[in-house]
């Protein structure tokens, strides 16, 4: 057992077993065959993570701007493609 997703990672690829992951840790290993799916089934919280940052850098940061908004439209990709597979 360990707590940390990258070891979980390491320990997969090595043949040490299954795991349960955040699948958008493993999109590259998928993709390429390094590990396989046990079931395409899987959960994924309402709420997970939270973008925090100085209220400061994100008025005089654009590129603290530029991140939040290119991650809002990530988190929306993937609701579309977890819908897309659910419906």
């Amino acid at each position: 057992m360990f707590d940390d997703q990258h070891i979980i990672l390491e320990a997969v690829k090595e043949g040490q077993g299954v795991a349960l992951i955040d699948r958008t840790m493993v999109e590259h290993e998928l993709k390429s065959g390094q590990i396989c799916l046990v079931h395409d089934h899987f959960y994924e919280p309402a709420e997970t993570y939270q973008f925090v940052c100085q209220e400061e850098l994100l008025r005089t940061k654009p590129v603290t701007k530029s991140f939040l908004n290119w991650l809002i439209a990530e988190i929306e990709e993937r609701e579309r493609r977890s819908a897309k597979f659910a419906g």
